[in-house]
């Protein structure tokens, strides 16, 4: 995903088969053996990936890439509970998705 950010948090993000970037990450996470979620931030400079972070949780977009049919924690129940063997996944591509966020006004007597 390539996201926009603000505070830490993704207003939106653009979901187009970075099959690049994708393909690097699995090298990664091969190589490093991970069994669970691993977000990676990183950014591409030319050719060249550079990783500044990884997170192994999920991340705060986990439920922007469920949208496009990749729910990483029904995947990992479904492969480390019921042990079955999961097939690469088919998502849906050139996608935006954004978080909305309201304003909400409360009377302060109703919170007590």
């Amino acid at each position: 995903m390539k996201r926009t950010m603000i505070a830490g948090a993704t207003l939106n993000a653009h979901i187009d088969g970075y099959t690049d970037i994708e393909n690097y990450c699995c090298e990664i996470s091969t190589a490093l053996e991970s069994r669970g979620p691993l977000n990676f931030q990183l950014r591409k400079v030319g050719s060249k990936f550079l990783i500044f972070e990884i997170n192994p949780r999920f991340s705060g977009t986990t439920p922007f890439r469920a949208m496009v049919g990749i729910n990483e924690p029904d995947m990992m129940y479904r492969n480390l509970v019921l042990n079955e063997r999961l097939s690469p996944v088919k998502y849906e591509s050139n996608k935006i998705i954004m978080r909305m966020f309201d304003e909400v006004m409360i009377d302060k007597k109703d919170m007590l």
